[in-house]
């Protein structure tokens, strides 16, 4: 009798060392991740070279041809496997299933999290920028610029819908497919490469996001993009254009909104062309108020009354989801950006407008044909 006991507590004292030698394990491994990330130079030869350019090229490209065909988002399962992966020694009943143990398989999955997270997406943020890669320059948008785009802009908004009027809008506006097929063709005319094939999922149940005052999200650890379902149709497309593009390799918020811009509005659809001039809008509107509310008074008056009822049905969807605590998330995801090298923090998405204004300055309009 007491033999057994005895091994039974030798039993538990040997998984008590392995689940303490795996934390240790970890601990060391998210702490090296994270100084690696601290101390490695921008645009140095590691995370031009050997990283952007190869380790993500190699892991983007087994990813998307395996496991990413997944009938459901990956999401989904990663948070199904991560719960059970912390709640296991519970559910099987293990006299070891001490509180201090569920903590060190916490601290476990959350380690687990930083490294999958960096070297799977997140040492991006130290390649060269967006606007360094094209050699975009360092020009500023003057203002008659400004004024005339959101004219342009607008104009083409008009003419779009009067085209739009035969399509249904309650479906959305291209499938994953066919977003994909255009923004890589719009990336192959741009110069950059498009290893892999991203995908984007919608996430159920609606205002899943949107609750968070969020539209879309990359997720390293699904390697996929992600937009909530609630969102209106017409704002689809320009959405998961950007989270595919975070999904290439592309970490700044303004890069990404250039860049669903762009294959956006190069589409052949006129669906998703709508869509990428909207978004366009929406920034270039926000833009022009700050730069002259006198001048934006005056022209948003004269915005075409069908593009207006868009607007307007855009709206009334977002609130449709109550957001919670969007001043903490701001917050949150401003430190975020800042901590990662974006020193603008949440400003980052309308500085999309920068980018377009370089593109058209070097290579005379937006339209790449």
């Amino acid at each position: 009798m007491i033999e057994k006991v005895l091994d039974k507590a030798k039993v538990a004292i040997s998984k008590e060392e392995v689940v303490r030698s795996r934390t240790v394990c970890w601990l060391l491994a998210a702490g090296a991740t994270l100084a690696l990330f601290r101390v490695i130079p921008y645009q140095s030869t590691f995370i031009e070279h050997i990283y952007s350019r190869g380790l993500y090229k190699v892991y983007r490209s087994l990813w998307d041809h395996t496991i990413a065909f997944s009938p459901i988002p990956l999401i989904y399962l990663v948070i199904l496997i991560a719960l059970a992966y912390l709640f296991y020694p519970l559910v099987r009943g293990n006299q070891g299933s001490t509180p201090l143990r569920l903590v060190k398989r916490a601290v476990q999955l959350a380690c687990f999290a930083i490294v999958v997270f960096y070297w799977c997406w997140g040492f991006n943020y130290k390649r060269a920028s967006l606007n360094e890669t094209l050699e975009l320059g360092a020009d500023e948008p003057v203002e008659n610029w400004l004024v005339d785009t959101y004219c342009h802009v607008t104009d083409s908004l008009a003419s779009i819908k009067q085209r739009l009027l035969v399509y249904d809008t309650i479906h959305i506006y291209g499938s994953e497919h066919q977003l994909r097929k255009d923004l890589e063709t719009a990336f192959e005319k741009i110069g950059l490469p498009t290893t892999g094939r991203v995908r984007a999922r919608l996430l159920s149940p609606k205002g899943s996001l949107l609750h968070l005052s969020t539209a879309g999200v990359y997720l390293p650890w699904a390697g996929e993009g992600h937009l909530d379902k609630g969102l209106h149709p017409i704002v689809h497309p320009f959405t998961m254009m950007h989270e595919m593009s975070h999904g290439y390799g592309w970490t700044g918020e303004d890069e990404c909104n250039f860049l669903a811009l762009m294959c956006a509005i190069n589409s052949s659809d006129d669906r998703i062309r709508y869509s990428g001039y909207f978004g366009f809008w929406r920034y270039l509107r926000y833009q022009l108020y700050v730069v002259d509310r006198v001048q934006f008074d005056q022209l948003f008056r004269n915005v075409d009354e069908l593009v207006m009822a868009d607007y307007d049905e855009i709206l009334a969807y977002s609130r449709r989801y109550k957001e919670i605590l969007p001043e903490l998330r701001d917050i949150f995801y401003d430190n975020y950006l800042k901590s990662h090298g974006i020193s603008s923090g949440l400003i980052n998405y309308n500085q999309m407008i920068k980018l377009a204004y370089k593109w058209e300055l070097k290579h005379g309009s937006l339209r790449l044909d």
